[in-house]
């Protein structure tokens, strides 16, 4: 069967060429998206944002949107916007159960990486609304500022009174 050699943090490895992440890569690389499919699916459901990080580096980030149900919420948002996906991200956040939900977690990830917190820094939640408004999803950002404003988390709802006057002003080197 053999084996990659493979260098690591902790030394070189021999990785099995019936390493999942080894057969998928081989297939897409083939064109055979279809079979690469049955094992993506296949992955256990903890691996699922490094295996999105991985598929979308080689071009599929479709398999990773479509295929992983157990990827991180700030893994798809992020996906969804560094690969132009609007309507996934528009599904992700706001076409759920419980959209507000989404928002908090959105913040609560920003605050463990000290995000938003001095006027000229943006949040994810900011990048969120901003990236919608820059796809003319006027309805979909108004919504997700919506949700900040009415969420009762000081700080989301802080950032949201923040970007709506951004937005309102019509710039940040406008006066309000």
């Amino acid at each position: 069967s053999g084996g990659l050699l493979v260098s690591t943090s902790a030394g070189p490895r021999l990785l099995p060429l019936s390493h999942p992440l080894i057969r998928i890569g081989a297939l897409l690389a083939a064109g055979l998206v279809d079979r690469a499919r049955r094992w993506v699916v296949a992955t256990p459901p903890p691996c699922h944002d490094g295996l999105a990080s991985f598929l979308a580096r080689r071009g599929h980030p479709g398999l990773a949107l479509g295929d992983l149900s157990s990827m991180s919420l700030v893994g798809h948002v992020d996906l969804c916007i560094r690969r132009d996906r609007a309507g996934l991200l528009e599904a992700c956040l706001l076409d759920r159960e419980r959209p507000a939900d989404a928002a908090r977690q959105v913040h609560e990830w920003d605050r463990g990486r000290g995000a938003g917190s001095s006027p000229s820094s943006y949040s994810l939640y900011g990048a969120v609304c901003l990236y919608l408004l820059g796809k003319s999803r006027i309805e979909s950002a108004e919504r997700w500022l919506s949700l900040g404003a009415e969420s009762g988390v000081e700080g989301l709802a802080a950032e949201s009174a923040r970007i709506s006057a951004l937005v309102l002003s019509g710039g940040p080197d406008k006066e309000i």
